[in-house]
Parts: C-alpha cells; structure tokens; sequence
C-alpha cells in the first residue's frame, strides 16, 4: 500500500467516525421501541464506532509506515552512484592535454574514429595508473596525459580541484 492509498482510507473512516457519532447524538429511536433493540442499537453503534476508530489508527500508521519505506527506499537500496574523486580526477580533461595532440586527432570526428595511437611515454605512464589502479584495460587514463605540474596542484589556485587526499 502506498501513503496516499492510506490516507484515502483514514478521511473515509473520519466521515464513517462522524457518522457514527452523529447517529449516537441525533438518530433517536421511537419512544414505544423496545428495550432489548434499544440496547441492540447502541452496542452496534459502540462497537462500530470502536472499530471504526482502530481502522482510522490503523490506516495513520500504514501511512508513517509507507512514507518511512519509502524513504528507505530512495536513500538506502536504490542510491543514486556517486563518484570518488579518484575517478572524477580520471574523467577529468585539461586544455594542455587537447593542446598536445595531433593535428588530425584534433580533427577527428568523434564516435566514427579512434583517437590516435599513445606514444612511448604516455604507454608507460598510463601502465603505471592502471597498476595503481588494479585495472588491466589497455586504454590509457586521461590523468597520464596531464603535466606533472597540472596534477601536483600548481593549476588550481583556488585548491578547487584537489584529488580529495588533502
């Protein structure tokens, strides 16, 4: 059940509730009624009433109960994935690394071409992180591109885009 399915259900029961009360205050019986049906009709009443105000309980706690499983839902079992600045940090690019390229990497249409062929020293530099990394892929990692002195810190000023070790 969902929260608004129990809050439909408790007004329903809240008008039953007024109901009830209104035939305990207003529905008299004739004066020549028996006693004994007298008797019968009030112990309906009250028991309709008492049922009627335990289902009322019972569809406000349905409706905590759903809000809260709810709530445990979207934050517990279904997270949305949110990245470490490790991979961040990967994902990232710096104009000197599109700076460095080759003229017809450059140029290249994206999706139909594969970039260019790593050279020498980006190979092993790029084993070097996957090493660190665990991963055996054989695409190098973006940060294997960047200078040295563009990962140490010295481009960010501001401390803005630090790698989450400080």
């Amino acid at each position: 059940m969902t929260q608004k399915k129990m809050d439909n259900y408790a007004i329903v029961t809240a008008l039953l509730c007024d109901m009830c009360i209104a035939f305990f205050t207003e529905g008299r019986l004739e004066r020549e009624t028996p006693v004994w049906l007298l008797y019968f009709y009030m112990m309906t009443l009250g028991s309709a009433f008492m049922y009627l105000l335990m289902s009322l309980w019972f569809a406000m706690q349905a409706s905590v109960v759903a809000n809260c499983s709810s709530v445990r839902l979207l934050t517990q079992f279904v997270r949305l994935p949110v990245p470490t600045w490790k991979q961040i940090e990967d994902m990232r690019t710096y104009g000197s690394s599109y700076e460095s390229l080759s003229t017809s990497n450059m140029l290249r249409v994206p999706l139909l071409q594969r970039s260019a062929t790593v050279t020498p020293h980006d190979q092993s530099s790029a084993v070097g992180d996957q090493a660190e990394a665990g991963t055996s892929s054989s695409r190098p990692s973006i940060r294997s591109t960047i200078p040295t002195e563009q990962r140490d810190g010295a481009a960010d000023p501001w401390m803005l885009e630090s790698d989450g070790n400080a």
